[in-house]
């Protein structure tokens, strides 16, 4: 069995993102305890989670980076991660029967909808980062790697589709995306606060692969 670093709560501020490395949440019993807000300048709950874009010192409705949390637990909707292939298949953020597939409270599908566009189209520059996290136990979290939309082996039509589906209120539609995990382990925070800026691809800190 695999031995995994962790990381305890009081140091998680500034540490950079291992992969397969556990940051471990406080010890109270509220949202203060939460790691990943700790870890990235996102919100502290959903499976769906944004960094906006900082300019002349506000933040603007663009994407730096995003946060994509799994817990593993929806059994209808479970997200599937291929350490083999390298190859992470979420589903997105639409569970509500009647409501419109993109119109959804954090965004997931409208934002899923706007990279897979961007990758047909080849505007990979204008693509934000997606940082994948799972549940560990508790409060505790594990980061699986940096990912972008797509895999090599598909279209990018082919790796975004929208599904139906069927709930006691009602029909309606999801998104399930594939992603591929890139052979980058361990982001350096500094990269981070280049994405907030807005130079993030000519960052030096910006992993090669990635680029």
């Amino acid at each position: 069995m695999m031995t995994l670093n962790k990381i305890p709560f009081k140091e998680v501020n500034g540490a950079g993102l291992f992969v397969d490395t556990v940051y471990e949440g406080g010890s109270d019993k509220n949202i203060s305890s939460e790691v990943i807000s700790k870890l990235l300048h996102v919100g502290n709950s959903g499976g769906f989670r944004k960094c906006m874009k900082v300019e002349g010192g506000k933040r603007t409705k663009a994407a730096a980076y995003v946060c994509i949390y799994t817990t593993g637990e929806e059994l209808e909707w479970r997200d599937e991660l291929d350490r083999t292939l390298g190859r992470f298949i979420y589903w997105g953020d639409n569970r509500k029967a009647g409501n419109p597939l993109t119109k959804t409270k954090f965004g997931g599908n409208d934002f899923l909808q706007d990279i897979f566009s961007k990758l047909a189209l080849g505007l990979r520059k204008q693509i934000a980062p997606v940082f994948v996290f799972q549940k560990y136990c508790g409060r505790d979290v594990m980061f699986s790697g940096l990912a972008v939309p797509g895999d090599c082996r598909m279209s990018p039509q082919d790796a975004l589709v929208s599904v139906w589906a069927q709930n006691k209120d009602g029909r309606y539609q999801n998104y399930k995306s594939i992603f591929t995990i890139l052979d980058v382990p361990y982001i350096d925070t500094r990269w981070l606060t280049d994405l907030e800026h807005g130079c993030g691809y000519q960052s030096k800190y910006a992993p090669k692969v990635w680029k």
